[in-house]
């Protein structure tokens, strides 16, 4: 199954806040989302463990630079990349109602 991703971020300190979901992943695989900076590195921002009859569910993260530094997203399970995503634009900061 394809994996389907979505996102929103805000800023929280110094770090980004992030709310991740994924679709198509098998229930019981565990995730981890990865973040990378303006100077190339990845850092674990998060992880999760998918659920069964939670497709809707957001997992939440925290990568360690700021939203304007964050230049592309991994979500891996068992060392293999299952989604890249890299942001078109500068990522919105903003706080989620």
């Amino acid at each position: 199954m394809p994996a389907h991703r979505a996102g929103a971020a805000g800023s929280e300190g110094s770090g980004t806040e992030l709310e991740v979901r994924v679709t198509g992943i098998p229930a019981g695989t565990r995730c981890q989302l990865l973040v990378t900076g303006t100077r190339g590195q990845g850092v674990a921002a998060g992880g999760w463990t998918v659920t069964a009859g939670h497709r809707a569910t957001w997992y939440p993260a925290l990568a360690p630079f700021p939203a304007a530094s964050v230049r592309g997203f991994e979500v891996t399970s068992g060392g293999k990349v299952l989604v890249t995503l890299t942001p078109r634009h500068s990522l919105k900061i903003g706080s989620r109602r």
